[in-house]
């Protein structure tokens, strides 16, 4: 069996994004923009943003982000901290703080957190 290159066919013929654009979209964009005024931009801005949140759906609960650490590790010039942060009921980000191992109390430097972009 050869590999078949990335992207040249659905892994199931049903999911092929092209052929079903038609069901999913009449092609007759509904929010484009054709401002010609200030006030017009500002009023499309308005319903764009509206269809947006509708598309987004209700807001989730909040909750407590609750941390809940992982694991540690000692990186090549700096330390690692993976955790978990609470985001929503029943939904957690993984998230990992990448903090140099010049940082002291008296030598504060910049830190980074990083979160996985899709759960």
């Amino acid at each position: 069996m050869t590999a078949m290159q990335y992207g040249t066919r659905p892994l199931d013929p049903g999911l092929e994004i092209r052929s079903n654009l038609t069901k999913w979209f009449d092609g007759k964009p509904r929010l484009t923009f054709k401002a010609s005024s200030v006030r017009s931009a500002k009023a499309w801005q308005r319903r764009a943003r509206d269809k947006f949140m509708e598309c987004l759906g209700p807001p989730l609960k909040r909750v407590p982000l609750r941390r809940h650490v992982l694991d540690r590790q000692q990186m090549d010039g700096y330390h690692r901290t993976t955790f978990t942060l609470t985001t929503a009921p029943h939904l957690k980000a993984l998230c990992w703080l990448c903090i140099p191992d010049s940082v002291t109390a008296h030598t504060p430097r910049p830190a980074m957190i990083a979160t996985q972009a899709t759960a």
